[in-house]
């Protein structure tokens, strides 16, 4: 993850990793016409691994924050020491709620613990809150989905023919194409 100096280049950082996470959130949709099967590892341990990248952006919002506000006293110059004196200062909209979310990060780094996505969509709001309060020009917190088309091609060369595109979307607004496929099963070559 780059480091972000200024409050623009963390924006996009930020916008960019909301994008990502909708993604990956939403990978059981993949062509799916029913509601995926669990997949135990993907659900056990990219909901961890998303809170982390989640809070090691937010204390990089943190960092620009107290840099352009700097405290009367002195903190440890981690994610816990930089958040706890922004709410100390009264900085955040829920100081209790943010510094949870650094003891559940800690968990998840330094216990072990992992997350759920439910989890993931927490972390996500209430940060997403506080970068708003801090004066970061994020907007409103986008409604992210994905979706997935599977077109079936008669092929007479093919037993299967099929093509699929997964899809970002923002309400009705297709934001970008993820990914692209084409399957070809059976198929014959004409000599």
């Amino acid at each position: 993850m780059d480091n972000v100096n200024d409050r623009a280049s963390f924006v996009r950082q930020w916008l960019y990793h909301l994008k990502r996470a909708a993604i990956v959130k939403g990978y059981g949709v993949y062509g799916a016409k029913h509601p995926p099967m669990p997949n135990p590892i993907i659900d056990s341990h990219v909901p961890a691994l998303l809170v982390l990248q989640t809070m090691e952006l937010f204390h990089e919002a943190l960092k620009v924050y107290l840099a352009e506000n700097p405290p009367a006293g002195g903190y440890k110059r981690t994610l816990g020491g930089r958040a706890r004196v922004a709410a100390a200062e009264g900085s955040f909209r829920t100081g209790e709620e943010v510094l949870r979310l650094v003891d559940a990060r800690n968990e998840v780094a330094h216990e072990n613990k992992l997350a759920t996505w439910e989890q993931v969509g927490v972390v996500l709001q209430v940060v997403h809150e506080e970068l708003r309060h801090l004066g970061f020009e994020v907007g409103d917190q986008p409604n992210y989905s994905v979706a997935a088309t599977l077109q079936r091609i008669d092929c007479p060369h093919c037993a299967i023919h099929q093509k699929g595109v997964v899809k970002l979307m923002k309400g009705d607004a297709e934001i970008e194409v993820v990914s692209g496929w084409e399957v070809k099963v059976g198929a014959t070559v004409d000599h």
